[in-house]
């Protein structure tokens, strides 16, 4: 007997506020395409990602010094097996008259494109 009460009670509140019904199945209905494509997508843009840093050859690590590198540091990083290496510079340029400064990198030949 309660439980016929209990379903006469839950299907009345149904159908006093169907708005609300509606708007809470739209809402994870929406929900629920959102997941799917993002699902879907995530192997799309794993491999527009790969592509991109096959294309411009992104470095794996990058060795940074203050004051440049000695002949011996050259040598010991050349002395890695499995690394390309190439040697850059870069400087910090403070634009005259202005508060702003600038960071030029040399232009890399072989490995990070720009």
């Amino acid at each position: 007997m309660r439980k016929k009460k209990y379903w006469k009670n839950v299907f009345l509140a149904f159908a006093k506020s169907k708005g609300r019904f509606l708007s809470i199945a739209c809402l994870l209905m929406i929900g629920a395409m959102a997941l799917v494509g993002l699902k879907a997508t995530a192997p799309n843009m794993e491999q527009a990602g790969q592509e991109y840093v096959r294309q411009s050859r992104l470095a794996d690590l990058f060795v940074i010094s203050d004051y440049g590198f000695s002949k011996e540091d050259e040598a010991e990083l050349r002395a890695v097996k499995g690394a390309k290496n190439e040697f850059a510079c870069f400087a910090d340029v403070a634009i005259k008259n202005s508060s702003q400064a600038v960071r030029l990198f040399s232009m890399p030949t072989a490995s990070s494109q720009f």
